[in-house]
């Protein structure tokens, strides 16, 4: 017994896994017309204290680089801050550089003092505010109580390049399914917008704006925002709305060929590539008889895009079909059913009942001549 309710807390457990499981990334495709990204808004911040402690010993250098994220350059930086603190009880001299760029070149810090380099400092120095990273370099004369702190922050930065930090792939929840008039065709998709963090500072503050593709219907907030991404961190987040699906863009009128044969053109309008579509045909409903006179079924080939596709019977059922985005060419013909024929009766047999017919007739005369002639 106990190890029956064993297996069945591990079933459950199980279970609740897979149900927390987010779909398959295979069923998230890229190419497909997603919403499209317009801008990325964020603030960043990179902090880290107390650096200094070579292995070398005293004058040996200490280094690092920061990397902005997105493309944005250090011009977008607020805040950048080199401050060194020496703690020793006598004078040190230090040097910095950044990106080449010399902060402090034998710079004397007093006992207990503090000296900081800025933005301003750099920029003065003739730095370069649009690379895209911070590299520096330090040294000092003493290895035991100095420190570099190290600050940078970004507020309300603008990413300039969006497809290196974010990436839209799409999952077509429902089948697209061509219908004879637009308004009845519509399918559900499900976009996934994937955000790496690949920068050394934190972010916070994310703000992705985006736009919907132009065969979207009925969409809804064209914003997310991501409260935090640490560096190396990366996240998703999901947009769901509904597209246009394909329908009969124009029909033609059934004719028939050199071969006696019935032929039926039409294009289907569809709004991006499609490898999934049905496509459900009665031929005798009120919309589809019109357009197949004398159908025999057994005869019917279907071809889109000049392609010969499959199809079940009964009602037509098509699956599988790949439509490309614009008009799609559908050609359909069909040998004319046979109408019954009644069968020709025989001259021998037609004689037989005709006379047989006359004779009754004939005594049927005879008898009411009879009752009339009787009575009187």
């Amino acid at each position: 017994m106990k190890g029956k309710i064993f297996a069945l807390v591990v079933t459950a457990l199980a279970f609740l896994l897979v149900a927390n499981i987010p779909v398959d990334a295979e069923t998230y495709v890229s190419g497909r017309e997603t919403i499209t990204i317009t801008s990325i808004t964020f603030d960043g911040d990179y902090s880290v204290s107390n650096l200094y402690m070579p292995a070398g010993g005293a004058g040996s250098n200490i280094s690092g680089s920061i990397k902005l994220w997105g493309g944005v350059n250090i011009s977008q930086v607020d805040y950048m801050n080199f401050t060194v603190w020496n703690n020793e009880t006598t004078p040190i001299k230090v040097n910095l550089t950044v990106n080449g760029v010399k902060l402090m070149d034998g710079a004397t810090v007093a006992s207990g003092a503090t000296l900081t380099k800025t933005k301003t400092d750099y920029t003065t120095a003739g730095g370069n505010t649009s690379l895209i990273y911070i590299n520096w370099s330090f040294n000092c004369n003493q290895t035991d109580d100095e420190y570099l702190n190290i600050t940078i922050v970004i507020n309300d930065g603008t990413v300039i390049n969006i497809n290196s930090v974010a990436t839209v792939t799409e999952w077509v929840k429902t089948t697209p399914h061509i219908e004879m008039n637009k308004d009845d065709t519509w399918y559900s998709v499900e976009d996934k917008i994937h955000v790496t963090n690949d920068a050394t500072i934190d972010l916070t503050n994310i703000n992705i704006t985006f736009s919907y593709p132009y065969q979207a219907l009925n969409p809804s907030s064209t914003n997310i925002l991501i409260s935090a991404l640490n560096s190396g961190q990366s996240t998703n987040k999901y947009v769901s709305y509904q597209k246009q699906g394909p329908y009969v863009k124009s029909i033609g009128t059934p004719s028939r060929n050199a071969f006696g044969e019935y032929e039926l053109y039409m294009r289907i309008k569809a709004y991006e590539d499609e490898d999934n579509v049905t496509w459900t045909i009665d031929p005798t409903s009120a919309e589809w008889r019109d357009y197949f006179p004398q159908l025999d079924i057994n005869s019917l080939e279907i071809y889109i895009n000049d392609e010969q596709v499959e199809f079940t019977t009964g009602s037509i059922y098509i699956e599988d079909i790949e439509l490309e985005d614009g008009l799609n060419d559908v050609y359909m013909k069909w040998t004319p059913a046979q109408q019954p024929i009644p069968p020709t009766p025989t001259e021998e047999g037609y004689g037989v009942e005709f006379y047989i017919g006359i004779i009754a007739i004939i005594f049927a005369i005879i008898a009411v001549l009879f009752l009339i002639t009787y009575r009187k």
